[in-house]
């Protein structure tokens, strides 16, 4: 601030330059360097009250106009022209107020005093309330309400000196302590013990929506509580820039009005559940809302007079295969942004508690009651050698260069908890010895058909998403009879690394055969959708088929029986051997009754398949 910039010499000297003579200070030949502001001078003149005379205290509020709002919101010492009939219509309107909010029954009176010094307490309090009771010291707060006499407010030259909401703010502020003080039920001894964030906190967040407007003193508030201390926030250590923790229960739906009185008779702990409602799921977006980013609504928080202050997060950096722990002590916040090391391919984080993360606005994780698990890629594909996903799971992509942001909330009487974890995909995938990438290369090798062992590695050609060429004519044997065949339609294929699936879109096929004493024409469709199970290896597949749908429609001469069929082939019971490339597949089905050769062209991007796409669930790396 200006204040600290300037000396007291430099402030005396400052006022003599630009507002006139002040006792005891011989005027300068030149103003210090950066003077010329008359609002830096009453800043700096503030910062060192209390070590000017009074004739200079005097001289200085004669200089200024008693209406200056630059000097209201810094607390002048000498008091605004208010009324006590103004003071006591705010504290009236307060009253009515608060009972109707809070459902408790109206205080009788309430006597507002002026007191004729900039504060009234040793504390350097601009004001203070005495409960209903006729002395704090000798009276316990049990005395019946009928007994008491009335609320009283001792207010201080620097709160006289507020002018509009701040005005407002700081009567109310002092009537709600009225309100608290009477549901208390206790000693001065046991009321000076009970927590202020609850006392000074729940009141400065009624007097500011009485108010319904900031001003710079709860600015102060909310900039303590949004900005944090290294990316933390405890609210059992707090006062009053507990402001913004009632603000969120508001925000969320939970209105603290029912609850701020009953929490005075309570504990820490007993207090922070009846303000969540008993809900900690309620407080996922505590933390995060503190750093405003607005990626959704948990990265948001408001209130009255809220600041532009932000949260910002402490960095960490995830080294490969460390888990890193994040953690928010009980009725606190942490909010940390995670960075991957260089060269690791997979993050995995576990929400322990109530808690949010983010990759800066993309791919949100909320905490759901429960441990809450996601994982990312941080390449392009995450594929082990054989070409399946890393234990089964199918990770979404993280978006390049974002750091995850993780915000922490720790409940009432527990800790928040969130690990992190980042590896690359050996970390995860099994040793695959001798793959054979592509399938062998461009050239087929007729291989003795087996089933592939537990643990041996699929070709990749086996992991995508395939569509029949419907371009293309076929000419194959048939029974020992040559064919000609074409295609029409989709039809689509799709494996998924252990398993397989066939979907019709408007498939359909016509097959004409010319044999000494045979010509027939046989149509097929094929409908609905099948799927199985495979084995591939080195460039042979077995499929055991769990589906069917295939139709046949014969016509011409003579007799011709079409063996049962299995997986994609129309001839029958045999074996599949395979080629693919980046961007084709080549498949030659071959039984006793004949063999067929399709090509299929690679299909670029996600395809449906329900039977496939049903979401391996994401279990957390136990390293």
């Amino acid at each position: 601030m200006f204040a600290a910039a300037l000396a007291l010499a430099g402030a005396l000297d400052a006022f003599e330059v630009e507002m006139g003579d002040l006792p005891g200070v011989d005027t300068p030949d030149a103003p210090e360097p950066g003077i010329g502001d008359r609002t830096r001078v009453v800043r700096a003149m503030h910062a060192h009250w209390d070590q000017l005379t009074d004739e200079q205290r005097d001289a200085f509020m004669a200089a200024v106009a008693p209406e200056s709002e630059l000097i209201a919101s810094f607390g002048r010492s000498r008091p605004a022209q208010i009324t006590d009939d103004r003071l006591h219509a705010i504290a009236e309107s307060a009253r009515n107020e608060f009972s109707s909010r809070t459902a408790h029954a109206m205080i009788d009176v309430i006597e507002i005093h002026r007191v004729d010094s900039d504060t009234v307490a040793d504390d350097g309090s601009w004001a203070y309330s005495e409960p209903p009771a006729s002395s704090w010291h000798d009276t316990p707060l049990e005395t019946p309400v009928e007994s008491r006499s009335a609320c009283h407010i001792y207010v201080g030259n620097r709160l006289l000196a507020s002018t509009g909401d701040a005005l407002q703010m700081l009567i109310a502020h002092e009537v709600f302590h009225c309100y608290q003080m009477d549901s208390f039920g206790g000693t001065m001894s046991a009321w000076g013990g009970a927590p202020s964030w609850i006392i000074e906190g729940g009141a400065a967040w009624a007097g500011l929506e009485f108010a319904g407007g900031g001003n710079e003193l709860s600015a102060s508030w909310w900039d303590q509580y949004l900005g944090g201390s290294e990316g933390a926030f405890s609210l059992f250590a707090s006062d009053y820039d507990a402001v913004g923790t009632y603000a969120y229960a508001d925000q969320q739906g939970h209105s603290p009005w029912l609850a701020l009185l009953p929490m005075v008779r309570m504990s820490n702990v007993e207090a922070f559940v009846t303000l969540v409602d008993v809900d900690p799921v309620l407080l996922n977006g505590w933390a995060s809302g503190t750093t405003r980013t607005g990626w959704t609504p948990a990265w948001q928080t408001g209130g009255v007079g809220i600041t532009a202050t932000a949260r910002s997060p402490v960095g960490t950096e995830l080294a490969r295969r460390e888990v890193v722990e994040i953690g928010a002590p009980a009725a606190s916040q942490r909010v940390a942004a995670l960075t991957p090391a260089p060269d690791l391919e997979l993050v995995f984080v576990q929400l322990a508690g109530p808690s949010v993360s983010s990759w800066e606005g993309e791919s949100e994780l909320v905490w759901g009651g429960e441990s809450t698990v996601g994982g990312w890629c941080l390449v392009d594909e995450c594929l082990c050698p054989d070409g399946r996903p890393p234990r089964g799971m199918r990770l979404p992509r993280a978006p390049e260069g974002s750091a995850l942001w993780v915000a922490v909330s720790g409940g009432p009487d527990e800790p928040g908890k969130v690990r992190a974890i980042a590896l690359r995909l050996e970390d995860l995938c099994e040793p695959c010895e001798g793959a054979a990438p592509g399938g062998g290369g461009r050239s087929r090798a007729r291989i003795e058909s087996r089933r592939a062992q537990e643990g041996e590695c699929n070709d990749p050609c086996l992991d995508s998403a395939w569509r029949l060429d419907n371009t293309a004519y076929g000419n194959a044997i048939l029974g020992g009879a040559p064919y000609t065949y074409e295609i029409g339609g989709a039809f689509i294929l799709k494996f998924d690394g252990h398993r397989w699936a066939a979907r019709s879109e408007g498939f359909n096929a016509r097959v004409e055969i010319s044999f000494p004493g045979i010509y027939e024409i046989i149509t097929g469709t094929y409908t609905g959708e099948t799927g199985g199970v495979y084995r591939g290896f080195a460039g042979s597949l077995t499929i055991v088929e769990d589906g069917g749908g295939i139709a046949y429609a014969t016509e011409g001469t003579g007799t011709f029986e079409i063996p049962a069929s299995a997986g994609v082939s129309p001839i029958g019971a045999g074996d599949l051997t395979y080629i693919c490339d980046d961007t084709t597949l080549s498949l030659l089905a071959s039984s006793a009754s004949g063999s067929i050769e399709t090509f299929w062209y690679r299909i670029d991007g996600e395809v449906a398949f329900p039977e496939l796409d049903d979401g391996a669930p994401i279990t957390f790396p136990d390293f």
